[in-house]
């Protein structure tokens, strides 16, 4: 037999780390653009509240993270088609019957697999598969944790972000990464609270409070005490910048593919096909 072609799905993978890097560049934008923070007397407690009172406008920063999230995705998705239709030209040897029914599942329990591999997989063969199936979201894989919740299936979150991305854009807020404060103010302690840990996986609003502290003299009402730093991310998964998760599934994807690359090195029977 002749040796699978794995150009295409190649290039789609290399298409996809292109966006997650220009969605890493968009990050240093959000240092000049951060939003601030104030300090205020809460009378009904006697706590000094730090606030977020100030909140650039980002929505169209926010727009380029989405589309350009999408295109990750969109790459991604078409990367693991390109490779199914791949292994059924492979198999068929450029005689594939039914071209359009070629498609990567990505289901959450076997029957709906099994379903969906009679559908798409059907020119493939069955060892490739039961390779398949190995990355389906009922089997343990390299889960991304959510911070709080339950962690995410790489190949879940691939194809709801892919799904919701063909219908609207995809929603994105600014998350703080740390807080710094550039008044000289002497918080709690006769030093410094540059802690974020209260706010850590929340979005920034305006409004938001980062902390409260109880000191024996009350300072001054201020609406900018410091800044905060911040990264793009998923309203899910607060935790993650958005290029951190562009990687976490573009490793996923790139992984199914080069359990097939030996298939391209020399002929293979399907005989020896790989398991």
């Amino acid at each position: 037999m002749t040796p699978l072609k794995l150009d295409s799905c190649l290039a789609k993978l290399m298409r996809a780390k292109v966006h997650r890097h220009a969605l890493r560049a968009l990050e240093p934008r959000l240092e000049t653009e951060s939003p601030t923070i104030g300090i205020k007397f809460d009378s009904a407690t006697g706590e000094h509240v730090v606030y977020i009172s100030q909140c650039p406008d980002n929505s169209s920063l926010f727009l380029r993270a989405s589309l350009i999230l999408g295109d990750t995705v969109q790459n991604l998705r078409g990367a693991l088609d390109h490779l199914v239709y791949a292994l059924a030209d492979w198999r068929r040897q450029g005689n594939i019957i039914n071209p359009d029914q070629t498609q990567f599942p990505i289901c959450d329990n076997p029957t709906n697999f099994n379903s969906q591999a009679n559908r798409y997989l059907r020119e493939i063969h069955p060892l490739h598969v039961a390779v398949i199936e190995r990355f389906q979201t009922y089997n343990a894989l390299d889960l991304i944790s959510t911070g709080s919740g339950p962690a995410l299936h790489p190949f879940g979150l691939l194809r709801d972000l892919s799904n919701a991305d063909k219908h609207r854009i995809l929603n994105v807020v600014v998350i703080p990464t740390n807080v710094t404060i550039t008044t000289g103010f002497q918080l709690v302690d006769g030093v410094n609270r540059t802690t974020s840990h209260a706010l850590w996986g929340q979005p920034a609003e305006l409004g938001t409070e980062v902390y409260r502290f109880v000191r024996p003299d009350r300072l001054p009402d201020v609406e900018v005490i410091g800044s905060i730093g911040s990264s793009i991310a998923l309203p899910n998964l607060p935790t993650r910048p958005l290029h951190s998760i562009a990687e976490h599934l573009e490793r996923n994807v790139s992984q199914v593919i080069r359990l097939f690359e030996p298939l391209t090195r020399q002929a293979f029977s399907v005989d020896n096909a790989i398991r």
